[in-house]
């Protein structure tokens, strides 16, 4: 059975218990905790809102919250002293905002109230007309006839037998009270009207998950919540805001002023723009986020809230909004939403958004969640713990407009070209050319074992410097167009001097070494950065090198070059090196042949004669066959982190390979140089006469025009 963590939440201890006797009453069978967790609470489900299962938690656990969640979600739960004065105060200033937020039962009861009471009022002086004098007004003989007159003036329904005659008394009550009745038919209209066509009713079409994740995308850590859009109606200039409201016991600033509520702003990023389907809304956790180094535990002690906001307009241009709150219990660490998205099957057209299915007797849905799968069922304290510092070793998915930059979790020490030692390490951008101005640092920290002055006379800890990653003269900026590795040249002069003595590492084995890389990314016209910490006891290796991850456009089925973002953290020993797989070419591989056509397999220069360039502009005719997938011309460098399938092309093996073209002589059947060669005659059979390439191959000349060119 699947975990139910994703249903119960945080159990106390009482929940445990009652866990441990169902379970051992029952001895297991037919035993579902999601069900008997959840029976204990009404349920109260709404397609937008849930089944209202916190709401419920909160009031049993008596959490305080600034918004409420469940029925009433989005609703302002802050008290404000002296409530009298204060309603007293919002129907004065404000009477027609009061009005439409008043119930719709309440606003048609005080309707009828209201409209009653100025009958009765102004029938009050229509009697007293009827007894001064008869003729200012006809058969008027009690107070009843002047109630019916009085109704019959201010709704013009007509008088009858019964009414006012030429009196200056008559027409002052005739021309006061319709005045009168025109401003309240007014007011009475437009605001039932505006009542029921305000605007917010259109936030109960928009959902809000009622829980939130943290969790890794990609070996990121990010804070996710999930939105939907119900309407078929496309929401104007949708936008989406988080907040964090932290409490604790407050702050005190330098000149004494209590600070009790810290409010900090998360940035969201990107949305749909067209709701189209339902989307999961990312926060990333990194060095620019409020929730960086929080774990649960640390939510719970400052009495965290995170408030989510959703701003939209509607079709006809008036605004609205719907809003949610999560409490660090509603934060679910490790867990995945569940997927409600569908394609359509053989024969239909419509996708499918299963907002709640029903599943052993309990929906799951839109609002719902799933533990990750390989983690342990843990304690959330733990789990949380867990999540923030475990993560895979991965790169980014090249999103356009996201944080793509990357550095490797690790650091070797070796010779560099030139024989001089050097510490390396590789940064790279899943996305090229999306950050321009790219700046590479790296910060050396040095532990003191004692306590010494430092340069400005203060004693000092530790010792800061920064190393030299080979730019002069101010070039410090680098393309990563292909993922590159950089390099600090130890030196006499290098604050790492003492690393050319074999024990002079193991003096720094504490020392911290932080990499910073910075870039500009025009998309959306933002400064992103990547930072990594290291220590050099566990992440410096020695007489170690970065695994080869770039692919030539030689050994390339597009001739384009590619990357292998799968083994982009790898190392392995320079010994090893030269038997790496990924040195060979893919047809070398096969045959277990070196690359003829480079001199170090993949990093190095490529020795490319004459011929094989030759070759190579003849192959291109081959982009127009469609031979690979239809997206293969615009994957220049769009990797996958998928390390079974980097990069996902169909049809490779109809894609001859340029090492086979160039030096394949005898070729096993059914091999690609075979199969071109059947190609060629199935074209020579069906009248079209060889290609260039295929006249390569098969050792034809090459055709040649007037001017004899190829």
């Amino acid at each position: 059975m699947a975990s139910d963590r994703w249903l119960v939440g945080t159990p106390d201890l009482s929940d445990w218990l009652h866990f441990w006797k169902l379970k051992h009453g029952s001895k297991g069978e037919g035993f579902d905790p999601a069900i008997h967790f959840k029976v204990r609470h009404k349920q109260h489900w709404t397609p937008d809102r849930g089944p209202g299962f916190y709401e419920v938690e909160r009031e049993r656990q008596k959490r305080p919250s600034l918004v409420s969640t469940g029925r009433k979600a989005g609703k302002s739960r802050v008290n404000f002293s002296r409530k009298t004065r204060l309603f007293i105060h919002e129907w004065t200033r404000d009477f027609f905002i009061s009005a439409l937020n008043t119930r719709l039962m309440y606003i048609i009861a005080g309707l009828f109230v209201v409209y009653l009471l100025v009958f009765f009022f102004f029938a009050i002086f229509w009697y007293i007309a009827g007894q001064v004098s008869d003729t200012c007004v006809y058969n008027v003989p009690n107070f009843v006839s002047a109630v019916i007159v009085s109704i019959a003036t201010q709704q013009t329904i007509g008088y009858g037998n019964m009414g006012p005659n030429d009196c200056w008394w008559a027409w002052l009550i005739i021309w006061i009270q319709t005045m009168v009745g025109l401003i309240m038919d007014a007011a009475m209209i437009g605001i039932i009207f505006a009542r029921i066509s305000h605007p917010k009713y259109r936030g109960r079409t928009i959902a809000i998950s009622d829980s939130a994740i943290i969790s890794r995308r990609d070996g990121i850590l990010k804070f996710m919540f999930r939105i939907a859009d119900f309407r078929r109606t496309q929401v104007v200039e949708p936008k989406v805001r988080a907040y964090l409201y932290t409490w604790g016991e407050g702050r005190m600033t330098a000149e004494g002023e209590f600070i009790p509520v810290r409010v900090e702003s998360l940035d969201v990023g990107y949305i749909d723009g067209m709701m189209l389907l339902p989307v999961i809304i990312e926060h990333t956790i990194d060095e620019r986020s409020p929730l960086i180094g929080h774990t649960f535990d640390s939510l719970v002690a400052v009495n965290a809230e995170l408030i989510v906001t959703f701003e939209g307009t509607t079709e006809f241009g008036n605004p609205f909004m719907a809003r949610q709150s999560y409490l660090p219990t509603e934060i679910h660490w490790g867990h995945k939403f569940v997927p409600i998205l569908s394609k359509p099957p053989p024969g239909q057209t419509r996708y499918q958004v299963d907002i709640s299915r029903q599943a052993s007797n309990f929906s799951v849905g839109l609002h719902d969640v799933e533990p990750l799968e390989g983690l342990e069922m843990l304690p959330v304290s733990q789990l949380s713990r867990l999540v923030a510092s475990k993560a895979l070793r991965t790169v980014p998915y090249p999103l356009l407009g996201e944080n793509t930059l990357c550095i490797a979790d690790s650091m070797c020490l070796a010779p560099d070209e030139d024989g001089k030692l050097a510490l390396l390490f590789r940064v790279g951008d899943t996305y090229p050319n999306q950050h321009l101005e790219t700046v590479v640092r790296v910060h050396f920290y040095r532990w003191r074992p004692k306590r010494k002055p430092g340069q400005s006379g203060y004693p000092t800890d530790y010792d800061h410097f920064n190393l030299e990653v080979g730019y002069e003269d101010g070039r410090d900026r680098v393309l990563l167009w292909l993922p590159t590795i950089c390099k600090h040249v130890i030196t006499d002069e290098s604050p790492l001097a003492s690393w050319l003595k074999p024990s002079g590492i193991m003096a720094d084995a504490d020392a911290t070494i932080i990499v910073v890389l910075e870039g500009y990314q025009y998309s959306c016209s933002q400064n992103r950065m990547r930072m990594r910490m290291l220590n050099v006891l566990d992440d410096v290796k020695r007489q170690h090198g970065f695994c080869p991850i770039i692919t030539r456009p030689a050994d390339s089925p597009d001739f384009k070059p590619r990357v292998n973002w799968s083994r982009f953290h790898e190392t392995m020993p320079l010994a090893d090196m030269a038997k790496d797989p990924y040195a060979m070419s893919p047809t070398a591989m096969k045959t277990n042949v070196t690359s003829l056509t480079s001199t170090d397999g993949v990093n190095g220069p490529a020795d490319i004669s004459e011929q094989t360039m030759r070759r190579m502009i003849e192959a291109a005719e081959l982009k127009n066959q469609r031979t690979v997938a239809p997206e293969a011309h615009s994957m220049h460098l769009t990797p996958d982190t998928d390390p079974a399938s980097t990069f996902r092309l169909r049809n490779m093996g109809a894609r001859p390979r340029l090492d086979t073209l160039q030096f394949g002589t005898a070729s096993p059947p059914g091999s690609t140089q075979n199969s071109l060669q059947m190609d060629s005659n199935v074209g020579m059979r069906r009248g079209r006469g060889p290609s260039n390439l295929q006249r390569i191959i098969s050792g034809m000349p090459l055709n040649k025009d007037a001017n004899n060119n190829v």
